[in-house]
């Protein structure tokens, strides 16, 4: 009877392991974030998510709970407050708290993310007010007597919006407060007194809250991306990955590749991309004689417009920018891989253009350019393996190149990166 509580706590520890402190630089790493299957990730310790307010030191639950039904919890539900369709290729569940200022701050980007992705998102909201907030269960039951009257998203909206306003009254002045905002969106505020008076939501958010205490929520705001944990590494304070997590799941698998491309290098010929972005031109010297697999998917990639509007989503000063992956996320890939090149050569300089990776033999679309000597990428013995292919190196521009907005995606940051305008080729 206790195996979905079970199984649930099991992903909670997935969820958890995500609120680890953030570490210094390091060599690209070998870890997959999950859920979302990645061929490149960038070379950092497990990032740090952003805040939540913590749970810990309540009290348990009122009383005692039937064994949660773990699809019911994960998946939505028909009397949950949604924005968006059911059945929508991305959907996030909320648990949240209306004292809670990172749930003020998350809340109407995710209420933004289902407006703007109209058919692709939806957005579940469910209640956990921490005993901690004195003023967060009745601000929950408030919602919930608006809802009554077909004006849930309004009160919510609302209480959020006026967060700082409000947070720091006492509970009869809140009261009064509840009022004037059933007022100011048009509820039959006499119907709302009354109700929220009477207590007839009560019940409800008990529930709700019992049920969060009894999973062991770790805080608010709480979110599951399609049942599962939402990937470390993306920011849901962050607008744009916000919307990356959308162009992963919906647009993404529409541009991707069946295969990786054909030879179509000529062994004749010398290759140059030309890579223009919104600081300037970086002109780089493709090596093919070299590294023909990368050289040949970068160039095939570059005529077939995957760079185009692409971001340099992760850009660390003295150390290298990489780019690559249209989600901006760092996750995604062009949906084939290939094996890594012995090249000979080492990371010894500014300006080596290479290939990311999540591992061995897992090259894909997102790429770096070194902004100094990086040794640490290098393998035991560089004639015999590489960690990373190095394919290129910048012969005009590398000014351009240091000038690429720094962002690190460890920090949750809430702007885009320097973009890619586009990738030319020319063969001479």
């Amino acid at each position: 009877m206790r195996r979905s509580i079970i199984l649930f706590l099991a992903l909670l520890s997935l969820l958890l392991a995500a609120c680890a402190p953030a570490g210094a630089p390091a060599a690209p790493s070998t870890a997959t974030p999950t859920p979302l299957s990645t061929d490149t990730y960038p070379a950092q310790a497990d990032a740090t998510p952003p805040a939540s307010e913590p749970a810990a030191n309540t009290p348990g639950p009122t009383a005692p709970l039937a064994t949660p039904d773990l699809e019911k919890v994960v998946n939505p539900q028909p009397d949950d407050h949604k924005l968006g369709p059911d059945g929508a290729p991305v959907t996030i569940i909320e648990w949240s708290d209306f004292q809670c200022p990172y749930c003020a701050k998350a809340t109407p980007l995710l209420d933004r993310l289902a407006e703007d992705y109209p058919t692709e998102v939806q957005i579940v909201y469910r209640h956990f007010p921490l005993p901690s907030h004195p003023l967060a269960f009745v601000a929950s039951e408030a919602t919930e007597a608006a809802d009554a009257q077909g004006k849930f998203w309004e009160m919510t909206n609302l209480l959020y919006e006026k967060q700082a306003d409000w947070t720091g009254q006492v509970e009869a002045e809140f009261r009064k407060t509840l009022s004037g905002y059933a007022e100011q969106i048009g509820l039959d505020v006499k119907r709302f007194d009354e109700e929220l008076d009477g207590g007839k939501y009560k019940a409800k958010v008990q529930t709700a809250q019992d049920l969060a205490m009894q999973l062991q929520l770790p805080g608010t705001p709480f979110l599951l991306l399609n049942g599962s944990q939402f990937p470390q590494g993306v920011n849901y304070m962050a607008y744009s990955d916000l919307e990356g997590l959308v162009k992963y799941l919906v647009e993404l698998p529409k541009m991707q590749f069946k295969e990786a491309p054909a030879m179509q290098l000529d062994k004749s010929k010398e290759y140059q991309a030309t890579i223009q972005t919104d600081q300037g031109d970086i002109v780089v010297k493709l090596f093919a004689d070299k590294a023909p697999l990368a050289v040949n998917n970068f160039v095939f990639l570059a005529k077939n417009g995957w760079y185009d509007g692409v971001t340099f989503h992760r850009v660390l000063p003295d150390f290298m920018a990489q780019g690559g992956d249209p989600t901006g996320l760092g996750l995604g890939g062009p949906g084939y891989s290939f094996p890594n090149e012995v090249t000979g050569l080492k990371f010894d300089k500014e300006g080596l253009l290479a290939m990311a990776n999540a591992g061995p033999d897992t090259n894909g679309s997102q790429f770096f350019i070194t902004y100094g000597p990086a040794t640490q990428l290098d393998a035991a013995d560089p004639t015999q393996e590489a960690n990373y292919t190095i394919f290129g190196e910048v012969i005009s521009g590398m000014d351009v190149a240091k000038k690429l907005k720094p962002r690190d995606p460890q920090q949750g940051p809430d702007f885009v990166g320097s973009v890619i305008k586009t990738i030319t080729i020319e063969e001479k």
